[in-house]
């Protein structure tokens, strides 16, 4: 098994370091050896390491490409494996909830990763990835051998009620993440409530500040997020949250380019611009060799 990280969330497999662990007994013996070509075995093992990588990179490219929180179902805990397996909808929709209120409890005493985790959790109970090679520790990760699984009930209710469940869900870990200053992975949060209902205005909202919070963040995601917060107040037009946020990015903004205007509005108005001359037999005044000082001002 895996080390639990803080919060006890399942650490991801790190293959180069299990390559390391199994070389390291021979690497204080074999450092000095080198090959028949001078290079030392150090070297020969990181040259290595590098192509297993590389190799195991080719063939999970679809599930590196899944937000954090869905990859992390891949290695559920003891409680939620139990509630997966279990036939009873009501039973399961009983026992994720507990874990979201765990998790609700965990953010209101300021435990970010244990609430970040809960939250993880309860979702992965509904939607998760599963593994069907069980030889996974040593042969790796392989998009081939994943399974996407959306068990979100077999009628109408069922369905309305997981939804429901996974909005709030989602809308809970994307204020953590976006608190924890995680910013791309409170937007994937976002996205996952917004794929539910796009008329989510806490989503909107959420996406809207994880955008232009960054210290990175630029004009492109200003514009992105002052889209989200007039949809989100073309929705909901009493949020008191969602107007304040947008009279403020829009005062921002406005200062923004008042001060790029300052600093470089003048560059293209004082640059000289040159016409083709043909003044001599090679065009212009590299082609006149006779031509005189007034003549050269003259262009």
């Amino acid at each position: 098994s895996y080390p639990v990280l803080d919060g006890g969330r399942t650490a991801q497999p790190n293959y180069k370091q299990e390559l390391r662990s199994v070389a390291s007994p021979l690497l204080v013996v074999m450092n000095s050896i080198q090959d028949a070509g001078g290079t030392p075995f150090s070297v020969l093992m990181n040259q290595a390491v590098r192509l297993k990588n590389a190799q195991l990179a080719s063939s999970r490219s679809t599930f590196d490409s899944y937000p954090t929180s869905y990859q992390n179902s891949l290695f559920p805990q003891p409680e939620v494996v139990s509630l997966r397996s279990s036939s009873s909808f009501e039973e399961r929709l009983e026992g994720a909830s507990k874990i979201k209120e765990e998790g609700n409890a965990a953010y209101y005493n300021n435990e970010y990763g244990d609430a970040i985790q809960k939250y993880e959790m309860a979702i992965s109970v509904f939607r998760y990835l599963q593994n069907t090679n069980m030889d996974w520790k040593s042969k790796g990760i392989r998009d081939e051998d994943i399974t996407e699984i959306d068990n979100v009930g077999e009628n109408d209710r069922e369905k309305a009620q997981v939804s429901s469940f996974l909005l709030s869900c989602y809308g809970n870990l994307a204020l953590v993440l976006l608190k924890c200053r995680q910013y791309r992975t409170a937007i994937d949060a976002c996205n996952e409530s917004l794929r539910i209902d796009p008329q989510c205005v806490k989503a909107l909202y959420l996406r809207s500040r994880s955008l232009f919070e960054p210290p990175s963040a630029g004009a492109v995601e200003e514009e992105a997020a002052l889209s989200d917060l007039i949809e989100a107040n073309k929705i909901d037009p009493s949020n008191k949250a969602v107007r304040t946020t947008l009279r403020d990015l829009r005062e921002s903004i406005r200062r923004q380019k008042a001060q790029d205007k300052i600093a470089f509005g003048g560059m293209f108005d004082r640059g000289t611009i040159y016409h083709d001359r043909k003044d001599g037999p090679g065009g212009g005044a590299a082609g006149n060799k006779n031509m005189t000082v007034a003549q050269a001002k003259s262009l």
